[in-house]
């Protein structure tokens, strides 16, 4: 008689908290919904994510140059949602996962969950000092988490691919906030500067769940 098949076993909590993770592309596609349903000249390279989560139609004033910018975002309330679901998919991705990030990324990568629910909560023309320490946590926290589980995970045996891609894209992400942070944007526009520095963290997130939830499937 042939051998009977050894039944596959899953993590529950892992899997829970990988396809947390890969929810995050969720992001993306609110940001597209958001801007195509703009009311107002919507610019990626010269505008923030975060006009589209502004809850009035008006001008508001960039603090880079003080110059106004005429915003209106129907669909704000969709934007705002999905930074606050950012944030809870990260945590609960964290929360739930047997990651071998280490400690200090686990507090870095859960700063900039929290950061990305206090942008949600407070969009930029309602509090803008809130809204700016929220933006400042997850790009910060999380492009600096990101390299300290390249560092936790390079010299562990089948992470080295994985650190690599945390090493580089937190270094991209880092690089973009010094850039961001101070007005350099290379020409690029400001809207690019930022998403250069604040893309790297939900395309991680997305991966890694991939790649946890791959690597549950072979178990």
């Amino acid at each position: 008689m042939p051998p009977t098949a050894v039944p596959q076993t899953w993590d529950t909590r892992t899997v829970i908290g990988a396809t947390a993770w890969i929810l995050t592309l969720q992001f993306f596609v609110a940001q597209v919904v958001a801007q195509v349903a703009s009311a107002a000249p919507y610019h990626p390279s010269l505008q923030f994510v975060s006009d589209l989560g502004n809850t009035v139609c008006g001008p508001f004033t960039y603090y880079t140059d003080g110059q106004p910018v005429f915003v209106c975002s129907p669909r704000h309330d969709l934007m705002n949602a999905s930074f606050v679901a950012c944030g809870v998919l990260l945590l609960l991705g964290l929360f739930l996962t047997r990651w071998p990030g280490g400690r200090a990324a686990r507090v870095l990568l859960g700063i900039a969950g929290l950061g990305w629910i206090l942008t949600g909560l407070a969009p930029e023309n309602e509090s803008l000092l809130v809204h700016s320490l929220g933006s400042l946590a997850v790009i910060v926290g999380g492009n600096a988490g990101m390299i300290m589980t390249g560092l936790a995970t390079r010299r562990v045996p089948r992470q080295r691919a994985r650190a690599v891609f945390s090493l580089v894209i937190g270094a991209v992400g880092t690089v973009s906030t010094l850039l961001y942070l101070t007005n350099t944007f290379l020409g690029l526009g400001l809207g690019t500067m930022e998403r250069l520095a604040g893309y790297p963290l939900p395309i991680w997130t997305i991966v890694m769940g991939v790649l946890l939830l791959t690597q549950e499937r072979r178990h």
